[in-house]
């Protein structure tokens, strides 16, 4: 049985995309229009099947949301886009529940601020700390270097990671080699609760590598070196929740601090190492791999 949708259950969203390929004299850029219109029919979509608990959106999930363009305005493409959702509740889950369109977007743009500030706090070279708030079903995210402190939904971490492609490819829309230079979708009745997505937003939705400041002690056999540079492979055979084992390339923070006798001695030795790594986060997918070891002191040798 279909389910009736309530047109006033519903959301409006001013979605907004400007630059040389949106000139209403010359034209709209098929393309990106589409590509990015694409964009935010899947994230809705997806935050719809994450919230009532399913593995994808079905064609029975179509009779329950519907997203229509209207209102299109001159000038760089403008229209407002309204979700429509039926009067069924979404099923409870653990942490959340939704009930209408709004809240779906309202979370929507909890997951875009997340990713933003992850992704902003890794440019920099800052920290996040995450404390769960077991009481009301929420988490404050802490940046340890300008001390800020973010209130967000429980499931907006794993959320995010779902919807991180989608985030990806709206800023990948933006860049100097293509016709869009802003993209800006907000609530038409609450502007603080926007999407946008610029030059100076997109810089952070690339690959960043960046050196982790805490100590890991790993144990590992390095079986190939460079001996003028000291660095090389690493098999890693027993690591941790941050350096698993396998294998990597490695490399020493102080140069000097190894010699080519240290070297000599550990090769092919399972040897103890204190290390720091370096990491790769993907703003697709949020997923963060270690990339190379880098050996802060060598501590003992198992064969010795």
């Amino acid at each position: 049985m279909r389910n009736e949708i309530d047109e006033e259950l519903t959301s409006n969203i001013h979605f907004h995309i400007s630059g040389e390929g949106f000139d209403p004299k010359t034209g709209y850029n098929l393309k990106y229009l589409l590509s990015s219109l694409n964009s935010v029919q899947n994230i809705v979509e997806k935050t719809y099947t994450f919230v009532s608990d399913k593995e994808r959106f079905t064609n029975a999930d179509e009779d329950n949301l519907k997203i229509k363009i209207k209102n299109i305005e001159p000038g760089s493409f403008q229209a407002d886009l309204q979700i429509l959702m039926g009067t069924v509740i979404l099923p409870l889950t653990p942490l959340l529940q939704l009930n209408n369109p709004k809240q779906l977007w309202n979370l929507i743009t909890e997951c875009y601020k997340y990713v933003h500030s992850l992704l902003k706090a890794k440019n920099k070279g800052e920290r996040l700390k995450v404390e769960t708030n077991n009481s009301d079903g929420t988490i404050n995210v802490i940046n340890e270097g300008s001390g800020d402190v973010n209130v967000y939904p429980a499931i907006v971490p794993e959320l995010s990671k779902k919807l991180s492609p989608s985030f990806n490819e709206l800023n990948g829309l933006i860049s100097k080699k293509v016709p869009v230079n802003d993209i800006s979708i907000y609530d038409s009745q609450d502007e603080n609760k926007i999407i946008q997505d610029n030059q100076d937003t997109s810089k952070y939705f690339v690959k960043q590598t960046s050196i982790q400041d805490e100590i890991q002690i790993v144990s590992g056999v390095i079986y190939k070196v460079d001996a003028t540079k000291f660095t090389g492979n690493i098999n890693i055979k027993d690591g941790n929740e941050l350096i698993r084992p396998g294998r990597y390339k490695f490399s020493f923070i102080d140069k000097d601090e190894p010699t080519v006798d240290d070297i000599k001695d550990i090769l092919m030795t399972e040897t103890r190492f204190k290390c720091l790594a370096k990491t790769k986060l993907d703003p697709s997918n949020l997923k963060e791999d270690v990339v190379e070891i880098k050996i802060v002191k060598i501590e003992n040798s198992k064969a010795a």
